[in-house]
């Protein structure tokens, strides 16, 4: 049996099996005979092993929730989605391994806030800036916290536990015009400026 057990290992290693403990516990059996391991049957095993293997991949699974949120969310927000994928990816790339649900703790929440804070790269028109505004990290966070809790509460991947995983921010200062303000400015004479009727109704309509 333990013959049997080697042989099987060793044709998921060749094979390229991830969960190679799944795939023997599927296919052992005391009687086993090594040689059917080049049956189609094996082959089907091994197939199914690795589709659940993708179906379980962290950015598969990101591009399912945004998927499912198409109908449900504005563009704005699928933009949001979007950028919160393109942020793990470049901090994958940063890391230079993979991410998998495994590895999300708080070492790696860690981590990923240090490299939003000081590496992401990103553009303000033609320029290069590097790391992201404390409040824009919070969102990120949130929005990645969001999408953990969904993939938990689907049965899709087991509970992660993201109790430090905090969501920052910082006080902004708002800058706005008052009730008054904007009943001024309606109410301003322009007949010496006719010109600029239209653009002063489209602004208090903005505001």
């Amino acid at each position: 049996m333990h013959r049997i057990a080697e042989d099987i290992i060793s044709y998921a290693i060749r094979n390229k099996v991830e969960d190679v403990g799944s795939f023997a516990k599927k296919i052992f059996h005391p009687h086993f005979d090594p040689r059917s391991l080049e049956s189609k049957e094996a082959a089907k095993i091994v197939e199914s092993l690795k589709q659940k293997e993708v179906n379980k991949g962290f950015f598969f699974q990101i591009d399912e929730y945004i998927e499912s949120k198409k109908r449900k969310v504005c563009k704005g927000m699928l933009g949001v989605y979007g950028q919160l994928k393109g942020r793990l990816k470049a901090f994958e790339i940063f890391r230079k391994r993979p991410i998998t649900f495994d590895c999300i703790d708080y070492n790696f929440y860690n981590d990923f806030i240090e490299f939003l804070t000081f590496h992401y790269e990103h553009k303000r028109r033609q320029e290069v800036h590097y790391g992201l505004k404390v409040n824009t990290i919070g969102q990120t966070i949130k929005q990645f916290r969001i999408f953990i809790k969904d993939r938990v509460r689907r049965k899709i991947i087991e509970p992660i536990d993201l109790t430090d995983f905090k969501i920052s921010e910082e006080e902004v200062d708002a800058i706005y015009l008052s009730s008054d303000e904007i009943a001024k400015i309606y109410r301003a004479d322009l007949s010496s400026y006719p010109h600029l009727i239209e653009y002063r109704d489209l602004f208090v309509l903005g505001v």
